[in-house]
């Protein structure tokens, strides 16, 4: 007497069904004759998707043969409840339960693998009642509990002080978001930017808030046509011209009023001059 364990794929959807199959005059030769042959399934709700689809709608992924009744119902079991097909949305499985006739599993164990079996049925050579716990994952210290992780603000070095010497105006934490005791100010005119401890240290002139990215121009080089970003206040190269290197221009047709985008290297078409007509709507 054989048994098998199968998993079928509804294919506009992807999600897969897990089930076992056995019968008294099912045996190894003609279990492939069987599956989406003469069985298909025992769930309703994929009856009723081959019903609305067609049984072509399915494809078979995996069979797994056993010698008995109770291994594929066991194999089964552990197979539904380790991915938790009820609530898994990529199972079409309604429950994590094998067939009603399925015989209650136990858990047995030789110290090192666990497996299920039949309640009743005796226990296998060298093994015991119970399940094997994994050992507990063994997590590295992150250090000494008495220090703390700061950033030197002079050098801008990563270093360990001891909790009780950290000093806002000397050090600040990694994270800028779990710092609470320091406050940043800036100087809108000279981009300057500094710490102080509480607002009453704020001097005129100042305001309150991260340091400000120095804003950038673009310029471009007129003979290689390439953009550059240069620094607000940076001096940039004699021959870079400000503004960004465009390499299309508009045209306008006079007569037909129409607006088209070429490529300043290329001619315009004939009748077309450079400029842009805005007065009509829906063209360029």
């Amino acid at each position: 007497m054989s048994s098998y364990f199968y998993i079928i794929q509804f294919v506009l959807t992807k999600q897969y069904y897990a089930g076992s199959r056995y019968t008294k005059r099912l045996n190894e030769n003609s279990i492939k004759n069987d599956l989406w042959h003469r069985y298909f399934t025992s769930s309703k709700l994929v009856k009723m998707l081959i019903k609305k689809f067609g049984k072509e709608s399915f494809v078979i992924k995996k069979i797994k043969i056993f010698q008995d009744q109770d291994s594929a119902k066991i194999y089964e079991t552990r197979f539904l409840k380790k991915i938790n097909a009820k609530l898994n949305p990529k199972m079409l499985n309604q429950s994590n339960a094998v067939f009603e006739n399925a015989p209650e599993l136990q858990w047995i164990t030789d110290g090192i693998v666990s497996t299920m079996i039949p309640k009743g049925k005796p226990l296998i050579p060298g093994f015991r009642l119970g399940r094997t716990q994994n050992p507990k994952k063994i997590t590295k210290s992150r250090g000494p509990k008495n220090k703390t992780h700061v950033i030197d603000i002079n050098t801008n070095n990563h270093i360990m002080i001891p909790k009780d010497e950290f000093d806002p105006l000397l050090y600040r934490r990694p994270n800028l978001a779990h710092n609470k005791d320091r406050i940043w100010i800036y100087n809108a005119l000279t981009n300057e930017s500094k710490i102080v401890k509480n607002l009453s240290e704020i001097p005129p002139g100042w305001h309150k808030g991260n340091p400000r990215r120095k804003s950038s121009v673009w310029y471009h080089d007129p003979i290689t046509q390439v953009n550059y970003q240069v620094k607000d206040g940076d001096d940039p190269l004699p021959n870079l011209k400000k503004g960004r290197f465009y390499p299309f221009a508009w045209y306008t047709n006079p007569l037909t009023n129409e607006n088209i985008l070429c490529k300043i290297t290329d001619n315009p078409p004939n009748g077309f001059i450079k400029g842009r007509n805005l007065s009509m709507k829906g063209h360029g």
